[in-house]
């Protein structure tokens, strides 16, 4: 019976497959980058560097991840998902590996940071692409699913890494997490193709498309029309290309300057700044306030179990119109978040106050998409996605070392709290304007609308008098 049933489910078998290795792949990419803070001390006395340079390491790794999205774009179109996301687990394992070995600083930004953050950019996007791919009516649920993987990898790998450090040391505990790293090859190996018939059928519409538009350049050629002849004559193939690419370059400029847009733009930007400094810096910080290493890697390890119900709480939020708002409550509950930890005194306090800010950033980020989408349409939604995953790159990759170079000049790691919470309450309040103007607008047509049912005798407003005065200029 369950497997009859399991058949009918859209997806079936391959569906099922696919959307499990999908999300182990996020758990393993996101479960590395995220928890590399906890190495911070050791990195710092290793290569006698500062916070700043440290913290570099981190936000290099985890602006590629997200940044990178139009290289795994680009392959995409010419390669299948599977082999990109098999690059990717191959690249990602290489240089965590020679991570481990680096002599330098400046080896280690592009083994881990480049090589490492690149590679698993390349496993999650086609990961997440090929699952999307088997999923039509239940995608929203299956891409919440997946993506859910970035907080429990962020839950679970600290404990990991804390036990491996304690039995092997940082070296030896990074040489056995890129073996854990490598399982993400079997998992994208794992990605299936959908179902061949419905390949033969997308190839046959391609084939029928092709004879089609052979025909009307057949018809176009035999026509007499010398204006025609002439322009197709002296369009070459590299004007042809030149003016598909400026038509393109035209199309993502005048995205960016939506207004609204680019106020959520930078508001992505302002709270993955933040997002990132508290991550890449809490294990440093809860150290120093007098906790151990495994307090310091309980709190991270809070921090992404309250990713992870914040995404399935998101996901469950989704089908009420109210997107932004619960994106300015994220904002605004993980600044407040990071405000408490500085001055909670209890442990346990402690602990509440970053599975709460965990629980924030899930409630922020999990509506990205979605409200791209409802800003640019469905048209433009490959195009604001792709600006909005450059812009959580852009802010995780300037965050930790701008708040590193604060606690290399001041030797306190509070700093990365305050600035923290500053930028990221500051991003939920650039976006206060629009579901204020959403709910004037709402209550201005109600108005209207019962003005017009059950119009008032006794009293005259301006609204009115404005309205018959228009319809008298249009009449």
């Amino acid at each position: 019976m369950c497997v009859s049933r399991l058949k009918q489910f859209e997806g079936g078998w391959a569906g099922l497959i696919v959307l499990v290795s999908s999300f182990l792949t996020w758990v393993c990419a996101f479960g590395t980058s995220v928890s590399i803070g906890i190495y911070n001390l050791d990195f710092a006395d290793y290569f006698n560097i500062g916070s700043a340079e440290v913290s570099l390491i981190g936000s290099i790794n985890t602006g590629f991840l997200f940044g990178a999205g139009p290289i795994a774009g680009v392959l995409m179109s010419k390669w299948s998902y599977r082999k990109v996301a098999v690059v990717g687990a191959i690249l990602s394992s290489i240089g965590l590996v020679a991570f481990v070995f680096s002599p330098n600083v400046l080896y280690a930004y592009f083994f881990y940071g480049v090589l490492n953050g690149l590679g698993n950019c390349l496993a999650v996007t086609a990961s997440q692409v090929s699952c999307g791919q088997h999923y039509v009516k239940y995608r929203g649920i299956t891409s919440s699913f997946v993506i859910s993987g970035t907080g429990f990898g962020s839950a679970l790998f600290p404990i990991i890494i804390n036990y491996l450090i304690k039995v092997y040391g940082w070296r030896g505990s990074l040489l056995f997490l890129s073996g854990i790293n490598l399982h993400m090859l079997v998992f994208t190996l794992l990605l299936l193709p959908v179902k061949a018939s419905s390949q033969i059928q997308s190839d046959r519409r391609l084939e029928n498309k092709m004879k089609n538009r052979k025909k009307s350049l057949s018809d176009i050629y035999n026509d007499k029309s010398h204006e025609i002849k002439e322009d197709i004559e002296t369009l070459g193939k590299f004007q042809i290309k030149c003016k598909y690419y400026l038509q393109k370059l035209k199309r993502n400029i005048s995205t960016i300057l939506n207004f609204k847009f680019f106020i959520f733009l930078t508001s992505t930007i302002l709270f993955n700044f933040g997002y990132n400094a508290i991550v890449i810096f809490l294990p440093q910080h809860s150290i120093a306030i007098g906790y151990n290493e495994g307090t310091a890697s309980l709190a991270l390890t809070l921090v992404g179990a309250g990713l992870f119900v914040g995404c399935i709480i998101g996901s469950l939020l989704g089908n009420y119109n109210c997107k932004i708002i619960v994106l300015i409550i994220g904002s605004f509950g993980f600044g407040i978040s990071s405000i408490l930890i500085k001055v909670s005194q209890v442990q346990y306090m402690y602990m509440s106050l970053s599975f709460l800010a965990g629980l924030s950033s899930g409630l922020e980020t999990a509506y990205l998409l979605t409200i791209a989408c409802e800003i640019l349409g469905d048209d433009a939604m490959a195009i604001g996605f792709g600006f909005v995953l450059f812009a959580v790159g852009v802010g995780c990759m300037i965050g930790p070392p701008i708040t590193g170079y604060l606690v290399d000049n001041y030797q306190d790691t509070d700093y990365v709290l305050y600035v923290s919470a500053i930028v990221t309450i500051l991003s939920g309040v650039i976006m206060l304007p629009y579901p204020l103007i959403s709910v004037v607008k709402k209550c201005s047509r109600s108005r209207t609308s019962e003005q017009s049912t059950h119009p008032s005798q006794s009293t005259i407003t301006l609204v009115s008098v404005i309205t018959d005065m228009n319809e008298i200029h249009v009449q």
